[in-house]
C-alpha cells in the first residue's frame, strides 16, 4: 500500500498543467524542474499555425468579394501606401509591445526583485505567439504561466500575476470599449456591424464581468457549494481545493501589499489599449484617408473585444471580417482589402510573427546557455 501511494505521489508531482496539450505531460517517475522541457505541443502548434493562415486568408477572400470584386491585386496593398505613417505604425507597435512587457514586469517584480523587464518582454512575447495559435486565445495563459515558473515564481504567486494582469487589462477593453461605444452612439454615427458582432460584444461585457468576479473571489469556490463539497470527497477535489486555497491566499495577499504594482499595471494597459488604436490611425494616414481620431479609435476598441472572445486562434478571420463593419464609414470600399491586411499585419500578425522568432530563440539558443 504505502509503495502505491509513493508512485501516486509521484506522477501527481510530476504531471504538468495542461491545456488544449499546449503545456505537456511529463514521463512518469522523471521529475523536472519548472524551467526543464517546452510548454508547446509540436502537433498543436502546427494545426494551430495552419488554423491560423486558412482562416486569415478566408477573411480577406470574403472581403475581396464584398468590397472591391475582380478589382483587387496584391501589389494594390502596397501602391498608394505613404512610408512614414507606416513606419509610425510599426514604431507604435514596438511600443505596445514594450508596454506589454513592463505590465507584467511590475506584477512580477514586485513578488520577486530579481525579476528583470526583459523576463517580461519574453512573457508577452510568448503571450502574444500563443494566443495566435491557439483557440480563444486559450495558449496564452499556460504559456505565460510556464515562463513565470522559470523565473522563480511560486505556483500560487505565478497565477496571482497572471491574474491581476488579466483584470487590469479587462477593465482598459471593457471601459474604453464601453466609452467608445457610447461615443459612437452620441454622435449618432451608423455601425453596420449586424447580429454577430453585436452578440460578441455582449458576450464580451458578460464574461469579463462573470470572469472578474471569479478570479477575484476565489471564495466562491468555499465548502459551503455544493459541488465543492463533492470535490472533497475525492482525492483529486481534494487537491483543488487546497489550490484553490494556496491560490486565495497568494491573490489576497498581493491585492493587499501590492495596491501600487496593481495600479501601474492598469495604467500601463489602458496606455497599450490607446496605443493599439493609435496604430489604426498611423495605417489610415499611410493610405491617405483622413478620418475622425475618436471615431477611428472607438471603433478599434470595439474590434478588440470582438477579436477577444472570437473561437478561431488569435481571432483569424473574423478580425479581419469586423472591418466590414467597424470601419465602413470610414475607409472607401475600395481600400478595405488594403486596410485590414495592413491593420492586421500591424495590430497582429507582426507580434505574433516576432513572438514566435523569440519564442524559437528561447526555446534552443536561449535554453542552451
Amino acid at each position: 500500500m504505502r509503495g502505491r501511494r509513493e508512485k501516486r505521489e509521484v506522477r501527481r508531482r510530476d504531471s504538468s498543467v495542461t491545456f488544449l496539450g499546449w503545456l505537456r505531460p511529463r514521463d512518469k517517475g522523471e521529475r523536472r524542474r519548472p524551467s526543464d522541457g517546452s510548454p508547446f505541443s509540436t502537433r498543436q502548434l502546427l494545426l494551430g499555425v495552419l488554423l491560423f493562415v486558412g482562416l486569415t486568408a478566408a477573411g480577406l477572400s470574403v472581403i475581396v468579394r464584398v468590397s472591391s470584386p475582380g478589382q483587387f491585386a496584391v501589389l494594390d496593398v502596397w501602391r498608394n501606401v505613404k512610408i512614414l505613417p507606416f513606419l509610425v505604425a510599426i514604431a507604435l507597435a514596438g511600443a505596445e509591445a514594450v508596454l506589454g512587457g513592463a505590465r507584467v514586469q511590475v506584477l512580477a517584480g514586485h513578488v520577486q526583485s530579481d525579476f528583470r523587464w526583459r523576463d517580461g518582454m519574453l512573457v508577452h512575447f510568448y503571450n502574444a505567439f500563443a494566443a495566435g495559435v491557439t483557440p480563444l486565445q486559450a495558449g496564452s495563459g499556460p504559456a505565460q504561466y510556464y515562463v513565470l515558473r522559470r523565473k522563480g515564481l511560486r505556483a500560487s504567486r505565478a497565477l496571482a500575476v497572471l491574474a491581476v494582469n488579466w483584470v487590469g487589462s479587462m477593465s482598459g477593453l471593457v471601459v474604453l470599449g464601453v466609452l467608445g461605444f457610447l461615443y459612437l452612439q452620441l454622435g449618432s454615427e451608423d455601425l453596420a456591424i449586424g447580429p454577430v458582432f453585436r452578440g460578441l460584444l455582449i458576450t464580451v461585457f458578460a464574461f469579463a464581468a462573470a470572469a472578474v468576479v471569479v478570479i477575484l473571489s476565489p471564495g466562491l469556490f468555499g465548502g459551503s457549494l455544493p459541488f465543492a463539497r463533492l470535490a472533497h470527497r475525492s482525492r483529486r477535489g481534494r487537491g483543488l481545493m487546497r489550490a484553490i486555497d494556496r491560490y486565495r491566499t497568494a491573490l489576497n495577499a498581493y491585492v493587499r501589499t501590492g495596491k501600487r504594482a496593481v495600479a501601474t499595471n492598469a495604467a500601463l494597459s489602458w496606455c497599450m489599449f490607446l496605443t493599439r488604436c493609435l496604430i489604426g490611425l498611423a495605417v489610415l494616414a499611410a493610405m491617405g484617408v483622413s478620418a475622425d481620431a475618436l471615431s477611428a479609435m472607438s471603433r478599434q476598441m470595439l474590434q478588440f473585444a470582438v477579436i477577444y472572445v472570437t473561437p478561431s486562434p488569435g481571432g483569424s478571420g473574423v478580425a479581419e471580417l469586423s472591418t466590414l463593419g467597424f470601419m465602413a464609414g470610414i475607409v472607401p470600399p475600395v481600400l478595405m482589402v488594403s486596410y485590414a491586411l495592413l491593420w492586421r499585419a500591424a495590430t497582429g500578425y507582426l507580434g505574433m510573427a516576432v513572438g514566435g522568432c523569440v519564442v524559437v530563440l528561447d526555446l534552443t539558443v536561449g535554453r542552451s546557455r
